[in-house]
C-alpha cells in the first residue's frame, strides 16, 4: 500500500515547489499568480460553496439515527453530487487555466496540479481533524482525476479546454461519488444491525 501512496506523496510535496519555480523561471508570472492566489484563497471560496450541500446534512443524520436507509440515501445523494460538481468545476477550472494556451511543458503540469488540489488537499485534512474522514476521499480522486487532466494534456497539448479535460476529470470523479455512497450505505446498513 505505501509503495502505492509513494507517488500521490512526492507529488503532493514537490508539484507546487517545482512548478511554482518552473513558472518564475520561464517568467509565466500571471499563471504564477493564479496558481498562488487560488491556494491561498481557494478553500475559503470553496467552503462557501459547499454550503448549499449542508442542507442535507442534517437530514441525513436525523435518518440515520431512525435507521432509514432510503431517505439517508435521498438526502446524502444530493449532498454529495452537489461537492463533487463543485470539485469538478473547481479543479478543471483552475487546471485548464494554468495549461491553456501554453506549450503545457511539464511545469504547467506541476503547477497546475498543485494548484488545483491544492485547496481541497486542505480542506481534507480540516475536516480529518474535525471527525470527517469522507474529505479524504473526495479529496483522492480529485488527485486521480487532475493527474487523468494531465495525461489528456500530454496527449494533445493544444487542446486544454475545459470540456475537453472535464471528460478525462469526470469519470474518476463518479467512480469516487459511488464509492463514498457505497461507503455511506455500508456504515448506516452495519450501525442499523448494531455492528459498530
Amino acid at each position: 500500500m505505501q509503495i502505492l501512496v509513494l507517488p500521490f506523496i512526492l507529488l503532493n510535496l514537490f508539484a507546487g515547489l517545482l512548478g511554482g519555480a518552473g513558472m518564475l523561471f520561464q517568467g509565466e508570472w500571471s499563471i504564477f499568480f493564479l496558481g498562488l492566489a487560488w491556494m491561498f484563497v481557494g478553500a475559503y471560496v470553496l467552503s462557501l460553496a459547499l454550503l448549499p450541500g449542508m442542507i442535507f446534512a442534517p437530514i441525513a443524520a436525523w435518518a440515520a439515527d431512525r435507521d432509514n436507509l432510503v431517505l439517508v440515501a435521498i438526502a446524502a445523494i444530493p449532498a454529495m453530487a452537489w461537492t463533487y460538481t463543485i470539485v469538478a468545476v473547481s479543479c478543471v477550472a483552475i487546471f485548464s487555466g494554468i495549461v491553456h494556451n501554453s506549450d503545457a511543458g511539464i511545469f504547467h503540469l506541476l503547477w497546475g496540479y498543485a494548484s488545483a488540489t491544492g485547496p481541497w488537499s486542505f480542506l481534507a485534512r480540516e475536516d480529518a481533524k474535525a471527525g470527517n474522514d469522507y474529505a479524504a476521499l473526495t479529496s483522492f480522486f480529485a488527485q486521480l482525476g487532475v493527474i487523468s487532466m494531465m495525461i489528456a494534456t500530454l496527449i494533445e497539448p493544444r487542446d486544454t479546454d475545459f470540456y475537453r479535460l472535464i471528460y478525462w476529470f469526470a469519470p474518476l470523479l463518479l467512480i469516487g461519488l459511488v464509492v463514498q455512497l457505497f461507503i455511506v450505505w455500508v456504515e448506516t446498513k452495519n450501525s442499523r444491525h448494531g455492528l459498530r
